[in-house]
């Protein structure tokens, strides 16, 4: 899953990158000659981010979507069968894959592969816009006296790389840039494929009640939830059903939550509540998460720096978000996810 936001991220550090190359070229050139040099290599960037960006990002959702969801609804129907042989001896569990299960796998793989093509045309069109909006600003900051071309070039600039490329919408109607709503949309598709193949599997071995997990890091949309029974089918009149917890939020964009199979007598619902008094992990998760994401927008902001003395001055602000993320570490023990602060080099 980290590889396809990484390869996302790439693209857009990449076209960033493609960009601000453009801009720098031809210094020496009058205003007018490099405004219309400049417009007129707006097809050559174009060419480029349809032949190799895009291409690209089909080639990696075509080798790795299927085989993420089929993983992931493995691991959630390998789950169940964990349970279930708590109570059935072996030779009764029902585990091998059905048609059903094959065509859930290739729903998710579709819907997902759908999401993250819908991306392409925004990368594009958005590519296209900045990239006039900076050549526009640069010609204006020299005419009216604000300043260089570069200068007002970089304004532009540094608009996309503190965005990056925006405009994405999930079903609940939040926005998200790239790379976040590819992770979004890929741990959504995963996630819900582990709780398919997790109920999937108990529902084909006849069994209907299942427990949501506890974890330390539970945010308020899922704490009620916690160590609540569900019917999977939704036909027992003492419990909710799953579809019931889904509809209230439970599983929702980046949710670590699971189900386990509930067993009346031997499944005790309080050793799955976590002893989280005092705890803040949630909001540490948070912090940390935030940390990672102005980090990477720095390490944007660098690779779209047009002159020297810029690049000069965003490298101080990524030193300085590297080491508010050290000092936070350190302070609350958390695991450092460097991956997560990378942006890459631009292929």
């Amino acid at each position: 899953m980290e590889d396809i936001r990484r390869v996302y991220a790439e693209a857009e550090l990449d076209i960033i990158t493609r960009i601000t190359n453009r801009l720098k070229q031809g210094k020496t050139l009058t205003l007018k000659s490099w405004e219309r040099a400049k417009l007129n290599e707006l097809r050559q960037l174009t060419n480029g981010i349809n032949q190799q960006v895009i291409p690209n990002l089909i080639e990696e959702n075509e080798d790795k979507l299927d085989d993420l969801i089929r993983l992931a609804y493995q691991q959630g129907s390998d789950s169940a069968v964990k349970d279930l042989k708590k109570i059935k001896d072996n030779k009764a569990i029902k585990s091998e894959f059905l048609k059903s299960d094959t065509e859930s796998i290739r729903l998710l793989t579709s819907e997902l592969n759908q999401s993250l093509s819908q991306t392409h045309l925004r990368i594009l069109r958005q590519s296209q816009d900045y990239y006039q909006q900076a050549v526009a600003k640069g010609s204006n900051y020299v005419l009216t006296g604000a300043g260089t071309r570069l200068e007002g070039a970089q304004k532009t600039l540094n608009q996309l790389a503190n965005k990056g490329i925006t405009g994405f919408v999930d079903k609940g109607g939040r926005n998200w840039n790239l790379s976040s709503y590819v992770e979004m949309a890929t741990r959504t598709a995963t996630g819900r494929a582990r709780i398919d193949g997790n109920i999937n599997r108990f529902a084909t071995n006849g069994e209907d009640l299942v427990i949501v997990s506890g974890h330390y890091e539970s945010c308020p949309i899922c704490d009620p939830w916690e160590a609540r029974i569900l019917s999977i089918s939704g036909k027992n009149p003492d419990y909710a059903s799953v579809q019931d917890a889904k509809n209230a939020g439970l599983f929702h964009p980046n949710c670590t939550h699971n189900l386990t199979l509930y067993v009346e007598g031997l499944t005790d619902p309080e050793k799955l509540i976590k002893q989280k008094k005092g705890s803040n992990l949630y909001e540490e998760r948070q912090q940390q998460r935030y940390n990672e994401r102005m980090i990477r927008k720095w390490k944007r902001r660098k690779a779209a720096s047009l002159t020297d003395s810029e690049t000069k001055k965003v490298q101080s602000y990524v030193s300085k978000w590297e080491k508010k993320q050290s000092d936070f570490i350190g302070k609350t023990g958390r695991i450092r996810k460097y991956d997560r602060e990378e942006v890459d080099e631009a292929r």
